[in-house]
């Protein structure tokens, strides 16, 4: 439990900026220890279901795919566009994100998200 002085159970809609801001830090820290085991959810099956389509089409030498931590993923190599399937919502620090793929991309950039 954590308590912020000062404030009541409003907190969460009219409590200090800061206290609402630790607050939810405190909350994505519960879920990181308990529901995911400190780990970040990664979809095997999603990434093995793309594999498998890239592949059937005769495409799969035009893909790279991962299962990864976007948070502290770093490109190894040059890419033209980065793909992002039902996932940016699960990250708090998307300017970071965005930074790490720019720097991947080359000129032609392009950065696909579905929702």
């Amino acid at each position: 439990m954590v308590k912020f002085p000062g404030e009541s159970r409003e907190l969460s809609r009219s409590g200090q900026l800061w206290h609402r801001v630790e607050r939810l830090e405190h909350i994505v820290g519960w879920f990181d220890k308990w529901l995911t085991g400190g780990k970040p959810e990664r979809n095997k099956a999603m990434v093995d279901r793309g594999r498998w389509h890239a592949q059937s089409e005769e495409l799969l030498e035009y893909f790279a795919f991962a299962a990864c931590d976007v948070n502290k993923w770093e490109p190894s190599d040059s890419f033209d566009v980065a793909i992002a399937n039902h996932s940016l919502h699960h990250n708090i620090e998307l300017e970071l994100i965005f930074a790490l793929i720019r720097t991947g991309l080359t000129t032609r950039e392009r950065l696909l998200s579905t929702t």
